[in-house]
């Protein structure tokens, strides 16, 4: 169940809750980082650059309304 050899390792700001790797072409090329927060930060390989930064709750409030408008118009 996953693998817990480290690659780097940094401080982070906030209490990180989960992390993945992303991969293209069968080579690690990003990190996904999940915090308590329910922020979601992804960084560069081997560099750990932010990439991106997300909320994973203005995903699901997106959704959330994408689907309830879906259903209103039908």
């Amino acid at each position: 169940m996953g693998d817990n050899d480290s690659i780097q390792k940094i401080n982070l700001k906030k209490p990180c809750r989960w992390t993945t790797t992303l991969k293209k072409d069968e080579k690690e090329s990003g990190l996904i980082l999940l915090y308590q927060s329910g922020d979601i930060e992804i960084r560069s390989l081997p560099e750990l650059e932010m990439v991106g930064e997300y909320s994973l709750m203005s995903i699901v409030r997106w959704n959330l309304k994408a689907n309830m408008d879906k259903e209103i118009s039908s």
